[in-house]
């Protein structure tokens, strides 16, 4: 419970009481989003994240504080929430799985701090439709190197006008170029497998299997095609999906390779007799 000092008939005492308790709570709470701006900076740091990222979700954060909807929550998990959802919104997904990792919140909680916080900027959206939000510290009671330090955090974070409608899942062969980066395979082989994978999104192929066994999948039948292969194992490394589902998604991809590998992969160099036969 909180505590307030009411001053009406109490005189200059009470109403010096009453100044003093804002300046507290203004000071808190301050601090609480520079913490918080801070351990979001962090996280997209570690990531190498672009900057509309950290601003995106620094942004969110505010917002969902200000909301006092999320107040039973922990910080972590909301912080974590808003970094998966600025990731969304700027084009940059990432899973749930690598979030949890990242940040060691449960896939669980972070799935219900998101879902609150699209609910929360959806309902913002068609209340001030249009409108374009601009982070401010207001007035700080901070000392002067806090205010510099918040208003740097905050410096560029601006919420687009366009309107919020939800995010959108992360896409296979954007994962496809970062999971090719992390196994050192070249740009050709690269190249084929996120053809593959907007190639098996058009056709449903893997329809219903999650985008990280379906990324990983794409990849296994590339390096295969390319002269580059990969175990499972080694694609389970950066994928986060076990050997045994990357397999079974890649045998569903051969029953239907025609559909997806097309002529323009062929002309890339691949070669469809160097693919293994699914047990």
């Amino acid at each position: 419970l909180n505590t307030g000092i009411a001053f009406e008939g109490g005189g200059i005492k009470s109403k010096e009481l009453h100044r003093a308790q804002n300046k507290a709570n203004l000071d808190k709470g301050n601090k609480g989003l520079l913490q918080a701006y801070k351990q979001i900076g962090a996280l997209c740091d570690g990531w190498q994240l672009p900057n509309s990222v950290s601003d995106s979700a620094k942004h969110i954060y505010k917002e969902a504080d200000e909301s006092k909807i999320f107040k039973s929550k922990s910080q972590d998990a909301l912080i974590a929430g808003c970094v998966f959802l600025a990731c969304r919104r700027n084009n940059v997904p990432r899973s749930f799985r690598e979030v949890t990792e990242l940040t060691k919140v449960s896939k669980k909680e972070i799935g219900r701090t998101f879902k609150q916080l699209e609910q929360l900027l959806m309902k913002n959206q068609r209340n001030k439709e249009g409108a374009t939000s601009v982070v401010s510290g207001g007035e700080p009671s901070l000392s002067i190197d806090e205010v510099r330090e918040i208003l740097k955090l905050c410096e560029g974070v601006v919420v687009r006008a366009d309107e919020y409608t939800g995010s959108t899942s992360a896409d296979p062969s954007e994962l496809c170029n970062r999971f090719c980066s992390m196994l050192d395979m070249d740009r050709r082989t690269t190249t084929v497998a996120t053809e593959l994978a907007s190639k098996m999104k058009s056709t449903g192929v893997l329809a219903g299997r999650s985008p990280l066994s379906s990324a990983a999948a794409c990849i296994f039948m590339a390096g295969q095609l390319m002269g580059q292969p990969k175990t499972a194992k080694e694609i389970q490394g950066v994928a986060k999906v076990s050997d045994s589902t990357i397999r079974q998604a890649y045998k569903l991809l051969y029953m239907d390779k025609e559909k997806i590998i097309t002529q323009d992969i062929i002309d890339r160099g691949a070669d469809v007799s160097n693919l293994v036969k699914p047990a």
